[in-house]
């Protein structure tokens, strides 16, 4: 069996069974069965049939294995909690599987590499003033991809302050700009007083 002995988050964790047990309990009840209910309740627009079967599958099991823990004997009760923090790991492994890796690898290599390789091939041929409010216009289309593809709702407070985003990315593109001083322009700063003969 692993052991987290040493480990930072074991520090403080109990070692006896009713405290183990106590432990077992807080974590369903605070995280995992909140958890579990948004998972279903968002996953489930977006995975198969079969994967939501599972899904729905293992949760059930998982419940089932804390709560039959909390009313079998002591000899079958670490049995029943071994069996949840493998089957625990199992899932979590599951639920991050090779799409998610996938997408973690595209984001970080060809997303961010990406533009922020674009951004600096712009800056030779774009004014830096001109270039630099196009930061601000990710907010408008990390909403839109988010709610084209991963199902997520707007409010008025997030809608109002995406506009207010883009409202400014737009002003600060279309605002005048200061012509450049040429060569026969006379310097800036106090200037020496006139020579006086004698």
């Amino acid at each position: 069996k692993k052991s987290l002995e040493g480990h930072p988050e074991a520090a403080g964790a109990p070692k006896d069974l009713p405290g183990i047990l106590a432990l077992a309990r807080r974590f369903e009840e605070n995280v995992f069965q909140p958890h579990a209910r948004a998972e279903e309740e968002l996953l489930g627009r977006h995975l198969t049939p079969a994967d939501m079967k599972r899904l729905t599958a293992e949760h059930a099991e998982l419940t089932r294995l804390i709560q039959l823990a909390r009313t079998s004997p002591p000899a079958d009760q670490r049995l029943s909690l071994s069996a949840f923090a493998e089957l625990l790991e199992r899932h979590v492994r599951w639920e991050v599987g090779r799409r998610e890796i996938a997408a973690a690898v595209y984001l970080g290599a060809v997303a961010s590499t990406g533009a922020n390789a674009l951004y600096f091939v712009l800056l030779r041929r774009v004014d830096v003033s001109r270039l630099s409010y196009l930061q601000f216009v990710s907010a408008g289309t990390g909403l839109l991809v988010g709610v084209l593809f991963a199902g997520e709702h707007l409010n008025g407070r997030t809608l109002t302050g995406a506009g207010l985003i883009l409202a400014g990315a737009a002003l600060h593109a279309s605002g005048a700009r200061p012509a450049k001083p040429t060569s026969s322009s006379a310097p800036a700063g106090p200037q020496p007083p006139p020579a006086t003969g004698e």
